[in-house]
């Protein structure tokens, strides 16, 4: 959303689609992130092979004047389950997470972003990552 002006970021921020296969136990986790309790869409316990998850994120054609401050307010996510790798009609996985994705377009940036936060590392990495280790040894006999 924030366009980068460095040249090394072009070929990226003129990207229209990004994909990433993952396995199943990924997915079940990406479901409880947005707020699913449980993975049991109908008799499914697990993601079947060849399962997919799309979510694609759309600009509202009318932006809202107040949110011009908050550019993150003009955007929603649509998300897709195809249960298998045959599907031709996926379930609508915006439906599901109602109230909070009651819009017809499908889920506001805000929540999703919010339910990112809820799972993000609570300490902070980079400070913790900068400082120096120490090793402690301990003789065994």
């Amino acid at each position: 959303m924030n366009e980068s002006k460095n040249k090394e970021c072009g070929p990226i921020n003129a990207q229209k689609l990004y994909t990433y296969s993952t396995h199943d136990l990924t997915v079940v986790s990406l479901f409880a992130g947005l707020g699913f309790k449980t993975f049991l869409f109908e008799k499914y316990s697990m993601p079947a092979f060849g399962s997919t998850v799309a979510l694609e994120l759309w600009k509202n054609g009318t932006i809202n004047e107040e949110s011009n401050n908050n550019e993150e307010e003009n955007y929603y996510i649509k998300i897709y389950y195809y249960k298998t790798f045959n599907v031709t009609n996926p379930m609508n996985l915006c439906d599901l997470l109602k109230p909070e994705c009651s819009n017809e377009k499908g889920c506001p940036f805000l929540y999703l972003k919010k339910r990112a936060e809820l799972l993000r590392p609570k300490p902070d990495w980079n400070g913790m990552c900068s400082q120096r280790a120490t090793i402690t040894t301990s003789a065994v006999s």
